[in-house]
């Protein structure tokens, strides 16, 4: 009987002191994983905030190379350091707060004074213009390429207008079926020399719709842009070539009648419809079917921002200031704030319109 009870109590200690190793592993393994979570949160957000430093960094870049560009351009471009990866002359990469111990700042800045498109977001119903300025005087293009849609972002749209589509439907009906939006166009100018008369503006004046369908002409001749009749442009639900450039739709201008002996400074205009998210789209200018680089239009900035060994890169387009500007050159000629009175008179029923006002 002794000698099974010893038995017994040596077997329970052997228990004992297993479960006492079993529980020591468990619980120094929890308290490891629990160390390496903490570690692994630590180092995630202390990434988190260098990638979020060498962000701003970036925009910091951008925003010294906007206000070079106000300041130098087109007076003092090689200020602008244009063709060499560091900050314009007068600016500082460096941007670390003073006494701090990491490297916050930019260490690249690259500027594209004539990029060959123009990159431009339409929000629904707003009009945005530029100059048409091609390096090689205004007659160096004969054709103006406008992609929208952009696939990326907005994703291919689920249906397009069959060709011939004239009839306009509501804005619910347009977004039911999925069609992208529809461009309204304007290319205007006046002449670069001598007077003009009121006449010489209307001719150069030319407004049309580009109508999203499956058809579409790959050249549309400028005196064929008409308010009243949509144009056919050509759009994709799926497979769009890579002439598009990444684009659902695109159309091809013949402008050539405005541009021949480039006596003409001309400017476009856009404005999206039916989209109520608007579009993003890309204006190019040719030359046959070469493209033309810009100038004195849009520049493309290309920013690298760091914080200490995290990088962030940016790319942005933005206007260059000058005469060129086209916001000088208004949609409308009359504004107003309240009611304008209007007097009409339709024939040949001779109804007559007075608006509920009183005509001076």
């Amino acid at each position: 009987m002794h000698m099974r009870f010893k038995e017994q109590a040596s077997e329970a200690g052997v228990v004992s002191l297993f479960t006492v190793l079993f529980f020591t592993i468990m619980i120094s393994i929890l308290i490891v994983g629990f160390i390496e979570i903490t570690n692994t949160e630590q180092g995630q957000s202390s990434q988190n905030n260098l990638s979020a430093s060498s962000y701003y960094a970036a925009q910091s870049g951008l925003e010294d190379t906007k206000l070079a560009l106000e300041q130098d351009y087109p007076g003092n471009i090689p200020a602008l350091n244009t063709n060499v990866c560091t900050p314009p002359t007068g600016f500082s990469g460096n941007i670390a707060p003073a006494g701090s111990q990491l490297q916050i700042g930019y260490s690249c800045k690259l500027i594209d004074l004539n990029p060959q498109a123009i990159d431009v977001s339409l929000g629904d119903n707003v009009t945005s213009q530029w100059p048409l300025s091609p390096q090689g005087g205004p007659g160096g293009f004969n054709k103006i390429q406008i992609s929208w849609h952009k696939i990326s972002s907005e994703g291919y749209p689920a249906a397009v207008r069959a060709p011939g589509a004239r009839s306009l439907p509501t804005y619910n009906n347009w977004d039911t079926n999925g069609y992208p939006a529809m461009l309204r166009v304007e290319i205007f100018g006046y002449p670069n020399a001598g007077s003009f008369t009121t006449n010489d503006l209307l001719n150069l004046d030319n407004v049309g719709f580009l109508n999203p369908t499956s058809g579409g002409a790959g050249n549309i001749p400028v005196g064929s842009l008409d308010p009243g009749t949509p144009v056919d442009a050509k759009c994709y639900t799926s497979g769009a070539p890579a002439s598009y450039d990444g684009y659902a739709c695109q159309a091809t201008i013949n402008v050539a009648p405005l541009t021949a002996g480039g006596g003409n400074n001309l400017y476009l205009r856009l404005k999206s419809l039916y989209d109520p998210n608007g579009t993003n789209a890309e204006i190019e200018m040719l030359q046959g079917g070469n493209v033309v680089n810009t100038n004195n239009t849009v520049a493309n900035v290309d920013v690298t921002g760091y914080a200490g060994t995290v990088f962030s890169r940016i790319r942005a387009q933005v206007t260059l200031p000058g005469l060129n500007n086209a916001e000088l050159l208004p949609e409308f000629a009359l504004e107003s704030g309240s009611d304008i009175c209007k007097y009409l008179e339709l024939s040949p029923t001779n109804e007559v319109s007075d608006g509920g006002c009183t005509v001076r």
